[in-house]
């Protein structure tokens, strides 16, 4: 019970200390917590689990619960990689270009419930790996990202000479409109991409040209592209103009699909579209289906 007040009863507080000028860490092993409330007028420091009741600005207060230390709402780190288990520790990545190195797991399903979200990116000579461990993000808007000014929509962005690497994750129920190049996974790739073990469900893409249901476009400057063991269910792919696939929208350089498999799906486009996982245009690299 914090403070005796009964409106709280039933929680566990810990005082760190009062003096504003100083900086306090808090250390919990072996916690098992049930439930989280907060005091109004406090300002959550972080984390779903801890929370200061008298507003320290959470720049003095780090929280290390069970070996994790908590960045922000939603996304902690331990032993150098990130854990998101909500939908504001997935939007710390928004349109960020990630740090070389950086790993990114799926700690629980995120619910995005219509949020907006911009292409997180392995940067210039950079790597970028993301494990979903089998959980789902659902109810996405997928915006058109920064990255360099190309104007393509996806979850994620690959610079020349990145290494990404997406892999055990569920895509439910995104939507994106509006962008000239756009895919469920990533819109546009310049690097070494390798995309395992992804699904793509009830998902509705639309953009300009070059639009798949995984990647949208798979640019000349691309060293590698594979796509394995992917899945796109129940999913509407389409292009305004030209170049749309249930898999891949327009690929510049040879890639590879291994056991990937579309249902129910559709691919729609004026041009270059008859309904395949790629779309028809002549000039296209060879694409490897095994």
């Amino acid at each position: 019970n914090d403070n005796g007040d009964d409106t709280i009863t039933g929680k566990a507080a810990i005082e760190t200390g009062n003096d504003y000028n100083k900086s306090y860490e808090l250390t919990v092993n072996n916690a098992t917590v049930n439930g989280f409330a907060i005091n109004p007028n406090g300002i959550v420091t972080g984390t779903t689990l801890w929370a200061n009741k008298n507003s320290m600005p959470a720049s003095k207060l780090k929280v290390r619960v069970d070996g994790y230390t908590w960045v922000a709402d939603g996304l902690s780190q331990k032993d150098g990689e990130y854990y998101v288990s909500n939908a504001n520790g997935l939007n710390y990545f928004s349109n960020v270009t990630a740090a070389n190195g950086t790993v990114i797991k799926l700690a629980a399903d995120i619910n995005m419930e219509g949020a907006e979200f911009k292409a997180i990116a392995a940067g210039y000579d950079k790597s970028l790996t993301f494990d979903g461990q089998n959980h789902t993000i659902k109810n996405v808007k997928i915006a058109t990202c920064s990255h360099n000014s190309v104007g393509a929509a996806g979850l994620f962005f690959c610079y020349t000479g990145g290494t990404l690497n997406v892999s055990n994750l569920v895509v439910e129920k995104a939507t994106s409109e509006g962008a000239t190049y756009a895919g469920v996974i990533t819109g546009y790739t310049q690097g070494n991409a390798t995309l395992t073990n992804i699904t793509v469900k009830e998902c509705n893409i639309s953009g300009v040209k070059k639009i798949g249901g995984i990647v949208g476009f798979v640019e000349a400057s691309t060293t590698n592209f594979v796509a394995e063991n992917c899945k796109v269910i129940d999913t509407t792919v389409a292009a305004t103009e030209k170049q749309a696939g249930t898999i891949i929208g327009y690929n510049a350089k040879p890639a590879t699909l291994k056991n990937c498999t579309v249902e129910n799906s559709t691919a729609t486009a004026p041009q270059y579209c008859d309904g395949g996982v790629r779309c028809t245009d002549p000039a296209q690299a060879e694409l490897t289906i095994e």
